[in-house]
């Protein structure tokens, strides 16, 4: 006795496309054509650090019924590829933006998907942004974005104290960073009975400003007032403020450590606590 009819639905972005295959019985399955099931994550690295990262769009189609399959990546919304994989032909295509820095002989081992990551190595910094892949055949069409960050670290960061009343003002500033940074200032405490280190975030009497030149490069800036009674009465070093700057989405953090004394006759000193560079400023009463 001959199986029943199974069809195999096929929905795409394009149009739908039905075919018949031989089975026990009668279903109907949906498939989709072409889908991009995996991204690499947010990547990162400094600029003109000696290495390489790797872009990579995994993605499923069925090659029994397309020869006209192409991928692509985009850069930062540029109509324009800046490279193009004739997935048929197995021809690859590059943008003169991106060749010079592309590892040509880098593939996935997978011999339907190979060539669909792109490996660069040293690229330079106007290759951040957002990276777009794209997957089009005669039946369908899938399209996901990761980001690729080349960062700059901050030429200079700084953490002082000036004197008002009642109190002082903690003043932090890093310069020359990109892409735009963030700047965050704690109050570090550690319980009596206990090793634990409690970072509290200071928000309030806290202003932050932010400046970007021409150059890109961002300078970012953080004030914040804090009150007598804030002050640690003894050279007890558990109990001080830090200032973090980061990049987000990155592995880049810089933070700066004070602590306020009262009533002691010293300027400023530098110690170390928790292997952080400390600077004591005494504040005579």
């Amino acid at each position: 006795m001959f199986g029943q009819i199974l069809w195999i639905l096929c929905l795409c972005a394009t149009k739908r496309l039905a075919f018949t295959l031989e089975a026990e019985e009668s279903t109907d399955i949906v498939v989709e054509c072409v889908r991009i099931t995996g991204m690499s994550p947010t990547q990162y690295m400094e600029k003109d650090s000696s290495g390489s990262v790797v872009l990579d769009c995994q993605f499923e189609m069925d090659e029994r019924w397309d020869t006209m399959a192409i991928l692509k990546w985009y850069h930062k919304g540029d109509p324009t590829s800046i490279y193009q994989w004739i997935i048929s032909k197995d021809r690859r295509e590059y943008s003169d933006k991106i060749e010079p820095f592309v590892d040509k002989n880098y593939s996935i081992d997978d011999k339907l998907t190979k060539f669909r990551a792109i490996r660069l190595i040293n690229p330079p910094i106007n290759l951040s942004g957002e990276y777009e892949c794209s997957v089009q055949s005669m039946d369908g069409h899938d399209s996901k974005s990761t980001q690729l960050i080349i960062y700059e670290t901050a030429k200079a960061f700084t953490m002082n104290v000036i004197e008002v009343d009642n109190g002082v003002n903690i003043t932090c500033e890093g310069t020359g960073l990109s892409p735009q940074p963030k700047l965050t200032l704690f109050r570090i405490t550690q319980s009596n009975d206990s090793n634990s280190i409690n970072a509290i975030e200071v928000k309030d009497k806290t202003t932050t400003s932010l400046s970007r030149e021409k150059s890109g490069q961002y300078t970012i800036a953080l004030t914040s007032q804090v009150y007598e009674d804030s002050y640690t009465a003894s050279i007890d070093v558990t109990d001080h403020y830090e200032c973090r700057l980061m990049i987000e989405k990155t592995d880049y953090m810089e933070t700066r450590n004070l602590a306020i004394q009262s009533g002691m006759q010293l300027s400023s000193v530098l110690l170390y606590f928790h292997k952080k560079e400390l600077q004591i400023y005494a504040k005579l009463s």
